[in-house]
This record gives structure tokens, C-alpha cells and sequence, in this order.
């Protein structure tokens, strides 16, 4: 039987134990080299020690027949292979005549044995693929000759999927390309595109900004026009991220008028569109290059790229993903799995109560414990998880389960806000959904118990609540944002997240103004400037001046600088003293309240010269 045969009927466990074995082949192989029947002879006595779990996977009882088809496995593994003594050529074995003994090891004449099976019956195995895996396998001095015997093409599709895989696969990539590039330049043409394109991403990968800028540069100004391209498109797509958009769109100018029929300026220009939030013009322009990449597509070769700029156009997450996944190496795949998880959401997280306290507490489970600390301890040794996706995605592609854990769903959000694209809501909208499901499981709308921050093994929830509610807020879900932090008050009345400032304001913009009262009561010695300022501006507005005078007093008193700073029309942002944190009654604070409150003040009539009033009695 063919391996095409079996695909139909192979897992997805079963065709990853068929690569394993095709691995350690590669790797005994290297050890063999050049020597064909010392590594037939071993492959053929490990298959039938039940070394391979894809031969166990067969279910072969015959131990002669075993011995058969591992030989057979064998001869096609050695003759599909590239042979580093060979010059990364392979050395195929010569095919036996009819009367020849056959391959398979029976004693048997080859017209009496395989030959009636055909060329059908033996194992059919990728040259491309042994090539890969041969390369993974030698040493580096013998990678970094690989460029002088196979082709650059072809390097250049492994080094992609290389690349995805973890840093020290990136970096034994980049290592195999170099070699190329460091050739002159009249000895580069348009084969060695795809490996230059490779370089670009390995550059971007790794963190080295200047190698790829030199190469940018170097290849913009090249004889080929196709390398020419392929460099002029990268520069566009960094001045894009960047913002600035009359040099990206310069550059692409150029590349048009250099090469005005390739079919990458379709991509080029919508990803452009898209960097600059133009979707409408997107989505036209994407219709157009649909049409014209359909008249050039005589052979299919389009097909790819056609599907590429449908999904462009397309609003839905998943139809983003392949898109998503290009920018940011990874975070498609994240995408399908939160797809996937949103239908059927697990519960591995329960609440408890313990000392008075409503708590997160993990699953009895062993085994589901086992899991969490496993993920727990990948994302420990990452301090940016996109730069090695591959483990962590892995791990949640083969344990959907983990959507059930509000301190995983708490990472990826983290990591998500990590993420460098122009189409973030593509991510975020699944991730959304998913926290949400998740959060109204797991905890209740009127706590009777508080949920404490103190407690550490519920800040995660509280996270994923405050991600919750800034989001709502991002997509002008006001009235959704507010209930949100309502309930994290309700959660966590210390409110260590500082949510309350942000409720008052709300209440006073809303106007509700015995709300705001309220609230500003439950924290009667605060030195949140918004709860001390709003309570004075609450009680003004309702007309209860004696209180009101009282509480503004105490506000200016605690913060002095904000009665000048309201009164300004304009005012600079100023330098904090230390990024990501507020002085009490510094100039920070004072600006940070001014661009969060001075409308209310304004709204409110006869506040600012109350405020004046009170600050020179004071």
C-alpha cells in the first residue's frame, strides 16, 4: 500500500509517529552515510523491536511480514534521501531486474514477490521531505555547504518552515541562507526570491534590524528586477507599521512601475489599506485585484493568493487568520482555536469559599492540574510568547480544555495586547467572547461573599474583568463598560484596580449624581483625586453647597494643583517621574485628572467659579 493510500485513514497521531520515524531514518542515515545496507539492516531490526510506534501503529502480527515492509520503508527512506557525502544528492539503490532477489528481504525472485504488487504496492516517500529533515539532522559545517548543491527554492521553503517552529530552528535557518546572500550580486537572480524573502522574516524573527534594513537596502538597488521587488515590497510594509504612509505608498509606486503585472502588489496594497484603517477602500480595491488576478490566473498558480485576498476583504476572524498569521507568526492559529473553544466552552476553574472569601480555586482533577502547570510553566520561560509560539499553541491545540481556565484565557490576553497588527479586533473579538463565557460561569453578579484581590489566585479573574470592560469601552459599548466595572466593585469593594475613578466620572457624565455619591462614600478617606473631586462636584450639583464646601476643601487640600490645572484652556502633558505610575498630587496627576474631568466641570454650571471660590478661602 501508498502512503497516499493511507492518508485517508491515518490520524493525526498516527501520521505524526510516520514523521517521527521518518526523523530518527534521517538521523541514522547521517550515522550510515554512505553506507545503504548497514542502515537497511538497522532500520529493519528497530521496526521489528518495536523502536517506531508507526510500525506498532500497523498492527502487524506477522513478524516476517513486519520485517517485509520495514525493509521496503527503508530502500525508499535511503533513496529519497540527500546524502551529505553525496554532495546533498541522493544515492538511490539500482533497481533489482525480475530475476533479482527481491528488495523486501523474502529469498524470493522479485517477479514472484513485490513485482506483482506494482510500483503502487511500495511505500512512497517525499524527497522534499527527507531533504528537510537531512538538513535538520547535520552538522552545521555541513548546513552552511548546503546552498553550493540544493536548490535555493528550496532552502528557502524549508527555512519558512523552519522558522516557525522555535528560536534555535530560526537560528539554524538563518545559518543555512546567509551563505547566499553573501555571494556577489550578479551571481543572484529571481531563483533565489523565496530564500530572500525567507532572510527578511528570519531577520524580523530573531531581532536583527539592521541585518534585514542593510539587505533592504542592498537588494532595492539589485539588477533583478524580481529581488528588486521583493525588497521595495518589505520597505512598504515596515514604513507601514511605522505610519508613514506617503513614503509606504511611494515605495510601492516604485515597485508597481518596476514590475506592474506581479501578482504580490494585490497583497502589498491592501495590506497598506488595511495598516491605515482605510477598510472601505480595501474592500473595493480587493474586488478589483479579484478580478484582475482571476484573468491572469491561467493555471491555477493564482489560486493561493485569490483565496489570500478573499479573506482580506472578509470582517470574520477566521477568514483573518491566514492574514493575522503572516504579521504575526502564530496568532492564526490562535484565532482557529478560539474559534473553536467559543463553541463549547469548558468549565475547568470552580469557585469556593475559604476563610469568609469568595476564591479561584484549581480542579481536583490531577490530571487537569498537571496540565495547568505545565502551561503555567511555559509561559514563565517566555517573557514575549510570540517569540516561540510554536510550544504553547501546541500545548492548546492538543488540550482544548485549557479554554476553561480564566488564567490561561488571563495569559492570552496578555499576549494578545503583545501582538503587532493592524487587525487586532480579529483576535480579540473570539478572545472576547470566550473571557466572557467564562467569567459569567465563574463568578456571581451579586457576590455575597468579596472576592478578594489580596487572594492570588483570584487577580486572574479580576483581570480578565477589567480587560473586559476597557474593551467594551474601546468599542463604544459605554452602558456594557460601566455595568462591567459595577461589578468588579460589587467583586472587590477595595477595588485594587482602580475602578472606582472611573465609575464616578461615568456618573457624572450620565448624571447621576446620587450614584456618584454613593460610591465616593464607601471610600471616605481616598486619595484617588476623582473620587475626592467628584464627591465635592456630586454634592454641588445637588445642591448640598455646606457638604460640598466641606469636601472640596479637602480635595484641594490633598491635591492643590488641581484647582490651577482645571482652570487652564490649554496644558501639556507633562514628564512623569516614573512611567506607568501617578504621583500623589504631582503635576501627572493633576494633568491625568484635567483630561478626564475638566468637561464635567465645564458641564456643570457655576462650578468653576465655585472651585476658585473655595480654593482662595482655603
Amino acid at each position: 500500500m501508498t502512503i497516499d493510500d493511507m492518508d485517508d485513514e491515518l490520524s493525526e497521531a498516527f501520521m505524526d509517529d510516520f514523521q517521527d520515524m521518518l526523523f530518527e531514518a534521517a538521523n541514522f542515515i547521517r550515522n550510515c552515510d554512505p553506507d545503504a545496507q548497514r542502515f537497511i539492516d538497522l532500520f529493519s531490526l528497530l521496526a521489528s523491536e518495536d523502536f517506531f510506534p508507526f510500525f506498532e501503529r500497523l498492527n502487524i502480527e506477522n513478524a516476517a511480514e513486519l520485517r517485509r515492509l520495514a525493509r521496503l520503508f527503508a530502500i525508499q527512506i535511503w533513496n529519497a534521501t540527500p546524502l551529505p557525502s553525496n554532495h546533498f544528492r541522493p544515492l538511490p539503490l539500482p533497481e533489482p531486474k525480475r530475476n533479482d532477489p527481491c528488495l523486501c528481504g523474502s529469498g524470493k525472485k522479485l517477479k514472484q514477490c513485490c513485482a506483482r504488487l506494482g510500483h503502487e504496492g511500495m511505500p512512497g516517500i517525499s524527497a522534499n521531505l527527507m531533504t528537510a529533515l537531512m538538513l535538520e539532522v547535520v552538522t552545521q559545517a555541513e548546513l552552511k555547504q548546503a546552498w553550493q548543491h540544493l536548490p535555493h527554492m528550496a532552502l528557502g521553503y524549508i527555512a519558512s518552515s523552519w522558522m516557525r517552529e522555535d528560536e534555535a530552528m530560526a537560528n539554524r535557518a538563518l545559518m543555512m541562507l546567509e551563505p547566499i546572500f553573501k555571494q556577489d550580486d550578479h551571481l543572484l537572480d529571481h531563483r533565489d526570491e523565496v530564500a530572500l524573502d525567507a532572510m527578511f522574516e528570519l531577520c524580523s524573527l530573531l531581532d536583527k534590524p539592521r541585518k534585514k534594513s542593510a539587505l533592504i537596502k542592498r537588494f532595492m538597488a539589485h539588477p533583478s528586477k524580481v529581488l528588486q521587488a521583493t525588497a521595495l515590497h518589505r520597505q512598504c510594509t515596515i514604513l507601514g507599521d511605522q505610519g508613514k504612509d506617503a513614503e509606504a505608498w511611494a515605495y510601492f509606486q516604485t515597485a508597481q512601475r518596476l514590475d506592474p503585472n506581479n501578482p504580490s502588489l494585490s497583497h502589498l496594497e491592501l495590506l497598506l489599506l488595511m495598516q491605515q484603517g482605510k477598510t472601505d477602500q480595501m474592500q473595493q480595491r480587493g474586488k478589483y485585484w479579484l478580478k484582475r488576478l482571476a484573468g491572469m490566473n491561467r493555471a491555477g498558480e493564482l489560486d493561493e493568493l485569490i483565496d489570500l485576498i478573499k479573506q482580506m476583504i472578509s470582517d470574520s476572524p477566521t477568514a483573518m487568520a491566514p492574514l493575522v498569521d503572516q504579521l504575526n507568526p502564530g496568532a492564526g492559529r490562535l484565532i482557529g482555536w478560539l474559534q473553536n473553544a467559543m463553541r463549547n466552552p469548558p468549565a475547568l476553574m470552580h469557585k469556593t469559599v475559604c476563610h469568609n472569601d469568595l476564591c479561584i480555586v484549581e480542579p481536583k482533577n490531577r490530571e487537569a492540574g498537571t496540565l495547568l502547570r505545565q502551561w503555567e510553566q511555559l509561559v514563565l520561560s517566555h517573557e514575549d510568547l510570540w517569540q516561540q509560539p510554536g510550544p504553547w499553541l501546541k500545548l492548546l491545540e492538543q488540550h482544548p480544555q485549557l479554554a476553561g481556565s480564566i488564567n490561561v484565557i488571563d495569559d492570552l490576553i496578555g499576549a494578545v495586547y503583545d501582538l503587532d497588527t493592524p487587525n487586532p479586533r480579529a483576535v480579540f473579538q473570539p478572545l472576547v467572547m470566550l473571557a466572557m463565557l467564562q467569567i459569567k460561569a465563574l463568578l456571581p453578579m451579586v457576590p455575597q461573599q468579596p472576592f478578594a484581590w489580596a487572594a492570588l489566585e483570584n487577580r486572574p479573574a479580576l483581570r480578565v474583568l477589567g480587560f473586559l470592560a476597557d474593551t467594551m469601552e474601546e468599542l463604544d459599548s459605554d452602558k456594557e463598560s460601566l455595568e462591567i466595572r459595577e461589578w468588579l466593585l460589587r467583586l472587590n469593594p477595595n477595588d485594587n484596580q482602580g475602578m472606582r475613578s472611573l465609575v464616578i466620572n461615568r456618573y457624572l457624565q450620565l448624571g447621576r449624581n446620587q450614584d456618584a455619591v454613593e460610591l465616593a462614600r464607601h471610600y471616605p478617606e481616598d486619595f484617588d483625586v476623582s473620587i475626592n473631586f467628584g464627591y465635592a462636584l456630586a454634592l454641588f450639583r445637588l445642591g448640598k453647597r455646606s457638604e460640598a464646601d466641606k469636601r472640596l476643601m479637602q480635595a484641594i487640600r490633598q491635591s492643590p494643583r488641581i484647582v490651577d490645572t482645571l482652570q487652564r484652556t490649554r496644558m501639556k502633558e507633562p514628564k512623569q517621574l516614573h512611567p506607568g505610575y501617578i504621583s500623589l498630587g504631582g503635576e501627572d496627576e493633576a494633568w491625568y485628572y484635567r483630561e478626564h474631568a475638566r468637561d464635567l466641570w465645564l458641564a456643570t454650571p457655576d462650578a468653576m467659579s465655585w472651585l476658585k471660590q473655595i480654593a482662595q478661602r482655603k
